[in-house]
C-alpha cells in the first residue's frame, strides 16, 4: 500500500465520521418519518464502514506484494521500460480520484440552483464515471440520463420532495 493511498483512506474514514458526529445535531426521526439527520448519517457511517474495507485491501495487497517480491523477479513499470506518462496515467492513483470526487461535489454544490438538479446529477455522473473508469461515451451518457431522471422522479414527483429545477425549468 502507497502512503497517498493510507492518507487518502484514512482522510474518508475520518470525513465520514465527522459527517456522521455532525448528524447527530440534526433530527434523525424514525424510520416512519426520516429526519434531515438520518440521511448524512447513514452516508458518514457508509464512507468510513467502505474506507475501512479499502484500507483493509491495501494492507492484504502489501502482504501479498511482499510474498510475491520474494518468491518473483522485480516488477517492471511503464515509466522504468521507458512508457511516456502524462496527466491522463495519473486516473486511478487515488489522490487523483480523491480530487475528482472532491471537485464534482463542489461543482454540485454551487451550480445546483443555477442548473437545477437533473441537469446537474447528469453533468456530475458523466464526468465521474469518465474518469473513474467508464470509457464507453454511449454507456456513460444512458447510465446518466437514467441516474438522473430516476433520481429526479423518486425525490421530487414521488417522494415530493423539492428540487431546484434551475433556469431550465424541469
Amino acid at each position: 500500500m502507497k502512503q497517498d493511498e493510507a492518507v487518502v483512506g484514512a482522510l474518508l474514514f475520518l470525513f465520514g465520521g465527522l459527517t456522521a458526529i455532525l448528524s447527530l445535531n440534526m433530527k434523525l426521526g424514525t424510520l416512519n418519518a426520516i429526519g434531515t439527520g438520518f440521511f448524512p448519517l447513514s452516508l458518514g457511517i457508509l464512507l468510513m464502514v467502505l474506507s475501512s474495507v479499502y484500507l483493509a485491501q491495501g494492507v492484504l495487497r502489501l502482504k501479498n506484494a511482499a510474498l510475491k517480491e520474494k518468491q518473483s523477479l522485480p516488477e517492471v513499470t511503464p515509466a522504468a521500460a521507458g512508457a511516456k506518462t502524462s496527466i491522463f496515467s495519473k486516473i486511478g492513483e487515488p489522490t487523483v480520484n480523491v480530487s475528482v470526487v472532491l471537485g464534482s461535489m463542489v461543482f454540485f454544490a454551487l451550480f445546483l440552483d443555477i442548473l437545477g438538479y437533473p441537469l446537474c446529477v447528469f453533468l456530475t455522473l458523466i464526468v465521474l464515471m469518465r474518469v473513474l473508469g467508464l470509457k464507453n461515451w454511449m454507456a456513460v451518457l444512458i447510465i446518466a440520463g437514467i441516474s438522473a431522471a430516476g433520481s429526479w422522479f423518486l425525490f421530487a414527483e414521488l417522494l415530493k420532495i423539492p428540487l431546484p429545477r434551475g433556469f431550465i425549468g424541469l
